[in-house]
Protein backbone atom coordinates (compact mmCIF):
# COMPACT_ATOMS: atom_id res chain seq x y z
CA UNK A 1 0.00 0.00 0.00
CA UNK A 2 2.87 2.38 0.73
CA UNK A 3 4.33 1.82 -2.72
CA UNK A 4 1.04 2.92 -4.28
CA UNK A 5 1.21 6.24 -2.41
CA UNK A 6 4.83 6.64 -3.41
CA UNK A 7 3.94 6.00 -7.03
CA UNK A 8 1.18 8.62 -6.87
CA UNK A 9 3.59 11.12 -5.36
CA UNK A 10 6.18 10.46 -8.06
CA UNK A 11 3.64 10.82 -10.86
CA UNK A 12 2.39 14.08 -9.35
CA UNK A 13 5.92 15.46 -9.06
CA UNK A 14 6.58 14.47 -12.67
CA UNK A 15 3.45 16.25 -13.90
CA UNK A 16 4.31 19.41 -11.96
CA UNK A 17 7.86 19.19 -13.27
CA UNK A 18 6.54 19.19 -16.83
CA UNK A 19 4.00 21.93 -16.15
CA UNK A 20 6.50 24.48 -14.83
CA UNK A 21 8.79 24.86 -17.86
CA UNK A 22 6.11 24.92 -20.52
CA UNK A 23 3.24 26.86 -18.96
CA UNK A 24 4.99 29.14 -16.46
CA UNK A 25 8.59 29.65 -17.48
CA UNK A 26 8.22 29.69 -21.28
CA UNK A 27 5.73 32.59 -21.39
CA UNK A 28 7.85 34.50 -18.88
CA UNK A 29 10.98 34.02 -20.99
CA UNK A 30 9.08 35.27 -24.04
CA UNK A 31 7.82 38.29 -22.06
CA UNK A 32 11.42 39.15 -21.21
CA UNK A 33 12.27 39.10 -24.92
CA UNK A 34 14.64 36.16 -24.60
CA UNK A 35 14.86 33.04 -26.74
CA UNK A 36 12.81 30.04 -25.65
CA UNK A 37 16.00 28.00 -25.52
CA UNK A 38 16.78 29.59 -22.15
CA UNK A 39 14.36 27.18 -20.45
CA UNK A 40 16.94 24.43 -21.01
CA UNK A 41 18.66 25.88 -17.93
CA UNK A 42 15.82 24.38 -15.90
CA UNK A 43 17.35 20.94 -16.43
CA UNK A 44 20.46 21.68 -14.39
CA UNK A 45 19.88 21.21 -10.64
CA UNK A 46 21.93 24.09 -9.22
CA UNK A 47 21.28 26.59 -12.00
CA UNK A 48 17.51 26.14 -12.16
CA UNK A 49 16.56 27.94 -8.89
CA UNK A 50 18.80 30.87 -9.76
CA UNK A 51 17.29 31.09 -13.26
CA UNK A 52 13.75 31.00 -11.81
CA UNK A 53 14.67 33.83 -9.44
CA UNK A 54 16.10 35.90 -12.30
CA UNK A 55 12.90 35.38 -14.28
CA UNK A 56 10.94 36.55 -11.25
CA UNK A 57 12.72 39.87 -10.86
CA UNK A 58 13.52 41.05 -14.40
CA UNK A 59 11.05 43.42 -16.04
CA UNK A 60 9.29 42.50 -19.28
CA UNK A 61 10.63 43.71 -22.60
CA UNK A 62 9.52 47.16 -23.73
CA UNK A 63 7.32 45.91 -26.55
CA UNK A 64 5.45 43.58 -24.19
CA UNK A 65 5.06 46.22 -21.47
CA UNK A 66 3.69 48.82 -23.93
CA UNK A 67 1.00 46.59 -25.43
CA UNK A 68 -2.54 47.65 -24.67
CA UNK A 69 -4.97 44.97 -23.55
Amino acid sequence: MVSLHLLGFCVGAFVIGLYSPFFVLLPRVNDAGWSAWWIVLGVFPYVSPLFHFVMLVIPPADEVANQST
